[in-house]
């Protein structure tokens, strides 16, 4: 509509002037007229709210008015260049955004909670097990004869590693068990295994005898009981 203009506004201006031309007669050319604004972020459901025009304008002798084919216009201008649209879509963006933040944190809420009382559970149903379980005497014996065992194989392969690396003896046929004056890591494992070699089992064979287990008492016991 020539009589009907909205242009389009600067960078930054929220609103956008309507204009409208009329022809001058005097001057003999098209001149245009100030007719109003629209809000450039109004909603264009309602195009009514968005207009402001110039109280008791005329224009070619008619009295500007927001007729009905004029507020299709409006709207339409709104719909493809205002901001209204764009605005709500990032307002619904930002809110799905929201919502889905908070529906993992409540997962993440309800995950720990679960986890939480799982393992509460099961440290339960444990100790329950452990409870019905009958209780076993641990054999001293039994579990000294598994640890030697175990020590001397991981002493033989300590010992190959270290040498494999050129780690040497220093002093070969010592019966140190002070580990902190040796020189060499192997050294070091030698002074270990002495002492359990040396002072363990020096400390065992006393028991033993003790006990009266040792085979001399054993054979002294027979005769002074003949």
């Amino acid at each position: 509509m020539k009589d009907f203009h909205i242009k389009q506004p600067r960078q930054g201006e929220r609103s956008a002037p309507i204009v409208g031309y009329e022809y001058d007669k005097v001057r003999q050319r098209t001149r245009t007229v100030y007719l109003g604004s629209v809000r450039v972020d109004a909603n264009p459901n309602s195009p009514a709210r968005a207009v402001r025009l110039r109280p008791n304008l005329e224009l070619d002798g008619q009295l500007v008015e927001l007729t009905p084919e004029r507020l299709i216009q409006v709207s339409e201008w709104l719909e493809a260049h205002g901001t209204y649209r764009h605005n709500q879509r990032m307002e619904e963006l930002h809110q799905e955004r929201v919502r889905k933040y908070q529906e993992q944190k409540e997962q993440e809420r309800v995950a720990g909670i679960e986890a939480e009382l799982r393992l509460r559970l099961e440290a339960q149903w444990r100790a329950e097990f452990e409870a019905s379980m009958p209780k076993q005497t641990v054999d001293p014996l039994g579990a000294a004869f598994e640890a030697v065992s175990r020590a001397g194989e991981f002493l033989k392969t300590e010992a190959a590693r270290l040498r494999s690396e050129g780690v040497r003896l220093t002093r070969v046929r010592s019966s140190h068990l002070d580990t902190q004056k040796c020189k060499t890591a192997l050294d070091q494992l030698q002074a270990r295994a002495n002492q359990v070699r040396l002072s363990a089992f020096e400390c065992f064979a006393k028991d033993c005898k003790e006990a009266g287990l040792m085979a001399a008492q054993m054979r002294g016991a027979k005769r002074r009981g003949s």
